[in-house]
């Protein structure tokens, strides 16, 4: 964990978002179509130094689709299960005591249950990414919207980088306050194809304070990094659990004004159960961003 000053900027390599324009009526999103999904992750808007400077407004967000089916489909998805599941059991009788005595706060579950979750959580990864989709984003602002237009990747990944002006970002029926800082509700996708919106929100951060810049994996959730087998039976075949003790320190340090960025590798598929674990536990909500040093899941 790295405590910094907010005046940092969480930055990303994707395309960056072009202004649209807007004319009271919003466009539809005609390359988001039906099974598609929109993921909008949580963002932030920085606002520049001095006080009362524009604000500096960062927001990604991933198109996929996950109701595909196919034969190759479930053919990929029966040999992942299998390959998980014998690199999770083919330890020796030694190494077999230590990954158990480590896993220790994993509560029993059966064969069944386990091949159950590690169903789901292989079905995550056979997520279809679409490249090349425009996706509109709008911001309710104080003057009406603000609405930006950005292009998938080849990972199917956007990002929007924009400016506000100072005195349009702040909608009093869109902000919320929580712990870790006042968050923006306002921001959405314009309606799919078939009508459908997505919606996120952004962390607000002030020119002055104090941000918490968090890795994920063995610093607030138990992942077991240093040992493959014992990482995939905490991905695949248990339930999340976050390190004992760091909900508590990190609610310490809201209480205080801090406010949190969640930095991870983890590939993106995974990033909904990671918001469902932060929740869970109880750690302050927090914009997300991706560690620089591994590329987006899919390519790119």
């Amino acid at each position: 964990v790295r405590l910094v000053g907010s005046e940092m900027c969480i930055r990303d390599r994707h395309a960056h978002a072009r202004p649209a324009a807007f004319n009271g009526t919003w466009p539809r999103n005609v390359d988001v179509c039906e099974g598609m999904t929109v993921r909008l992750f949580p963002g932030y808007a920085q606002q520049l130094e001095p006080a009362g400077s524009d604000w500096h407004v960062s927001l990604r967000g991933w198109v996929c689709d996950s109701t595909i089916r196919s034969a190759r489909r479930r053919l990929t998805s029966r040999a992942l299960q299998r390959g998980v599941w014998t690199a999770v059991h083919a330890a020796g009788d030694a190494e077999g005591e230590h990954d158990a005595a480590a896993a220790v706060s994993h509560p029993a579950r059966s064969d069944m249950q386990r091949q159950a979750l590690l169903r789901r959580r292989v079905s995550i990864f056979l997520t279809k990414s679409h490249a090349r989709r425009r996706v509109a984003v709008a911001l309710t602002t104080t003057d009406g919207a603000e609405l930006w237009s950005s292009k998938t990747n080849s990972a199917g990944h956007f990002t929007v980088e924009a400016t506000v002006p100072q005195g349009q970002l702040l909608c009093r029926d869109s902000a919320r306050q929580l712990p870790g800082g006042t968050w923006l509700t306002s921001v959405r996708t314009t309606p799919s194809e078939d009508g459908r919106v997505f919606e996120t929100a952004l962390l607000l951060i002030p020119p002055v304070g104090l941000s918490v810049i968090s890795d994920i994996d063995d610093t607030i959730k138990q992942t077991h990094v240093h040992n493959t087998r014992l990482m995939l039976r905490s991905t695949f075949l248990e339930e999340w659990l976050p390190v004992p003790g760091m909900p508590d320190v990190y609610r310490e340090w809201a209480s205080h004004g801090a406010a949190f960025h969640y930095v991870s590798s983890s590939p993106w598929q995974l990033q909904p159960q990671l918001e469902a674990l932060l929740a869970k536990a109880g750690f302050p909500p927090g914009a997300r961003a991706r560690a620089r040093r591994a590329a987006p899941a899919g390519g790119g």
